[in-house]
């Protein structure tokens, strides 16, 4: 439809533009009904919309030229359909690098979650202390940095699934904390445990902050872990409640 030649009379430009300002006026009340507005102010969308369909009518008709010079009726016809095609192919351009962005996100995340969950696999309470606390810090530290990213996963299904992962690696941490016999790793498995539901809380990831209160209330009542630990360990608790919502929220 391309036509390389003749250039626009006034009359042609003053009809397009026209077209592709009411072209603009139908795509501002497409929004409404889309409730994709441009602008929070109904005014100011109003005449971004106008002058964005008139310029893009403009362009295409006259600058990329797909539209052969056939009469004013085609230009017409043809400079509303530009005026209006341009909020709803800008909204889906927006909608799918937004959905691109997110996708990757959530897949970043529930890696993150992956390497918690694989890192905390490996603190079996048995080993010693020397092999334990580094372990510790690492799958603290990765199931950290998961939280803090989760709240930016849109995914319901994929902020459950790295939730359900956390709280896993958190009741692993438990287990450590109560079953090893070095009082030093206790400790150090219940202060991740706190740095951890102090961070779920922080992005309100309250599902999150309930399955570490849990898993503190596990070392609190061993009678495995020592009297030091389980004091410490039920205080820590009792923080976390006390900004967290009740334990009836499931983990996300």
């Amino acid at each position: 439809m391309r036509n390389a030649g003749q250039n626009p009379n006034s009359l042609q430009f003053i009809i397009v533009v026209i077209g592709g300002a009411i072209g603009g006026l139908l795509s501002f009340f497409w929004s409404l009904v889309s409730k994709d507005q441009l602008l929070s102010s109904v005014s100011m969308s109003i005449i971004v919309s106008v002058c964005l369909g008139a310029f893009i009518a403009l362009v295409i008709i006259f600058l990329l030229r797909w539209v052969k010079p056939s009469g004013a009726v085609i230009y017409f016809v043809w400079a509303m359909v530009f005026g209006f095609l341009w909020k709803p192919a800008a909204s889906a351009l927006t909608s799918y690098g937004t959905q691109i962005i997110n996708n990757r996100l959530a897949a970043a995340t529930k890696e993150s979650a992956n390497n918690a969950l694989a890192q905390s696999t490996q603190l079996q309470p048995t080993l010693p202390a020397a092999t334990l606390k580094p372990k510790i810090n690492d799958t603290v530290n990765s199931a950290l940095e998961t939280v803090k990213t989760l709240p930016e996963v849109k995914d319901p299904t994929a902020r459950n699934e790295v939730a359900q992962k956390v709280a896993t690696t958190a009741s692993q941490l438990s287990e450590v904390a109560v079953k090893n016999g070095d009082a030093s790793v206790a400790k150090q498995a219940t202060e991740a445990l706190n740095k951890l539901g102090e961070t779920a809380v922080e992005t309100k990831s309250y599902g999150i902050a309930n399955a570490v209160s849990k898993s503190l209330e596990d070392v609190a009542n061993s009678g495995q872990a020592n009297r030091e630990v389980r004091l410490q360990a039920w205080q820590l608790k009792q923080k976390i409640d006390a900004v967290n919502v009740p334990a009836a929220v499931s983990p996300r």
